[in-house]
């Protein structure tokens, strides 16, 4: 379980990395792709979200915190990925009882 955890934490930081260079340097797109997306949704069902810190839940909340205020929507698919992202945020929050800035 712990090495899940790790495993699921090492990745969720590389695409944090990866999101947070490509919107900072280029103007391409930046969000995260429809298997990453996937990932984070399986995420939220398969760990606990009620949790205050998690391994994997918070860096997932945090991704997708730091695409929805950073990410630029220029075409169609950046727009499909922003509001899966931003019903995702909602959801997970939902659950938890939080409040998501973003």
């Amino acid at each position: 379980m712990i090495w899940r955890c790790v495993c699921c934490d090492f990745h969720l930081t590389t695409r944090l990395l990866l999101v947070c260079g490509t919107a900072i340097g280029d103007k391409e797109r930046c969000w995260p792709s429809t298997g990453t997306l996937l990932l984070l949704k399986l995420q939220s069902l398969l760990f606990s979200v009620t949790d205050y810190r998690h391994v994997v839940v918070t860096p997932t909340l945090l991704l997708l915190g730091q695409c929805l205020t950073h990410c630029p929507v220029n075409t169609l698919a950046d727009l499909r990925a922003g509001l899966f992202c931003a019903g995702l945020m909602i959801d997970t929050c939902s659950k938890a009882k939080r409040y998501a800035p973003e």
